[in-house]
């Protein structure tokens, strides 16, 4: 079964080593929920081989997209969340510069108020992990993106091109 990626901006919010014990057991922590942060009422996700074989060249795609080269911490969970909690997926084109990785986009649409707490829910009471990629590492997977020619250079914001050199 395939992973989803979501890019997030703190790795911390995901609690790896439990929940604050004001936490009730019927309830999950707040901050999470501040990195599902939806936009007409849909949330942008990317699809990761079982072996994460596609991860890098993920990070590197969305990387991309940023206004500079900067550290990118991530969210990996299995798609079967998807299913348990009821939210609906669908296909869509992603807007990176690489068209391969555009090809692994999904949208998790008809999110409603209930459902982003069921699916934040259900992510952490999942296996699931986090990740960062330090911005050195971003610096030579968007490098390599480029000189393979899967990220056309003028695709990248002019910082991204400095961060990355000639």
């Amino acid at each position: 079964m395939p992973l989803i990626f979501r890019m997030i901006s703190s790795r911390v919010r995901w609690y790896k080593e439990g929940f604050p014990s004001w936490v009730g057991p019927n309830d999950i922590p707040a901050d999470p929920l501040a990195d599902l942060r939806t936009q007409s009422n849909a949330l942008s996700v990317w699809l990761v081989d079982d072996d994460k074989a596609n991860l890098d060249q993920i990070a590197a795609a969305i990387a991309s997209t940023r206004g500079s080269i900067d550290k990118l911490d991530y969210l990996l969970f299995d798609s079967q969340v998807l299913s348990e909690s009821n939210v609906k997926a669908e296909t869509s084109k992603g807007t990176t510069p690489d068209d391969q990785v555009n090809g692994w986009h999904l949208d998790i649409i008809e999110i409603s108020g209930l459902k982003l707490v069921a699916l934040t829910r259900a992510i952490l009471t999942d296996k699931y992990e986090t990740g960062r990629v330090l911005p050195k590492r971003i610096q030579e997977l968007v490098t390599e993106a480029v000189n393979s020619g899967r990220i056309d250079r003028e695709r990248l914001t002019k910082r991204v091109r400095q961060g990355i050199g000639s």
